[in-house]
């Protein structure tokens, strides 16, 4: 970070003019200073977004989660050789 000096003896740096260098090189610059005291608007949770597709719980057995090793494997072969067969 540079400061530029002008004739009457002040400092700018940062977009922040002042006498003390070092006091401009600390403070944000004035982008930062006016958004840092707004908030984002609140969330309403109320409402559900229609597009998100989960699952029925920790125990849901549609789950890939909550599938058995076999059952997974057969999954993985499957697309594996899926991918093996198909022509390009």
């Amino acid at each position: 970070m540079s400061g530029t000096e002008n004739e009457s003896g002040t400092v700018q740096v940062n977009g922040h003019k002042t006498t003390n260098v070092e006091e401009a090189r600390r403070s944000p610059p004035a982008s930062e200073k006016d958004s840092a005291g707004k908030k984002d608007p609140p969330v309403d949770d109320a409402v559900a977004d229609p597009n998100i597709v989960d699952w029925d719980g920790p125990d849901d057995p549609e789950n890939p989660r909550n599938w058995s090793k076999n059952k997974k494997m057969q999954n993985v072969v499957l697309v594996s050789l899926s991918v093996l067969y198909s022509y390009v």
